[in-house]
């Protein structure tokens, strides 16, 4: 190891993602989470929908009035989904009719979730090779 760069601790990121919606989009969202993408709905309130990713990832939405509309998220961050059947994944997506954003990634998917963040969708293979 180079001299003055110290180790530091294991870190990584949790299991937990929470992301606010727009109020009128919340039930399409939750449609797409749980019918589109078979996430488990786990905790329902008034003010957020949890959902669980078979591997354990949990993802709540909040409805808030606040939330960034599509156009924002756009020059936001992404979030990645890994499927083991990428094309039978897009294909669901895409019938569900989600807005689709172009992403600049070779074999990648790039989309909305209903009133909510752009989605990044990406086979299991793209993933393991870090593109």
């Amino acid at each position: 190891m180079s001299e003055g760069i110290q180790t530091m601790e294991k870190i990584n990121f949790g299991f937990g993602i929470h992301m606010p919606v727009q109020p009128d989009k919340r039930t399409r969202a939750e449609e797409f989470l749980g019918n589109t993408l078979g996430c488990a709905e786990i905790t329902r309130t008034e003010e957020y929908t949890c959902f669980r990713f078979p591997n354990g990832q949990i993802i709540g939405i909040t409805p808030d009035k606040g939330a960034p509309f599509e156009e924002e998220y756009e020059r936001s961050l992404w979030l990645e989904i890994i499927s083991n059947d990428y094309e039978a994944t897009k294909r669901r997506i895409q019938e569900f009719g989600v807005k689709e954003v172009v992403g600049g990634m070779p074999n990648a998917f790039f989309f909305h979730l209903p009133g909510g963040a752009v989605f990044r969708l990406v086979s299991e293979e793209v993933a393991a090779a870090g593109n």
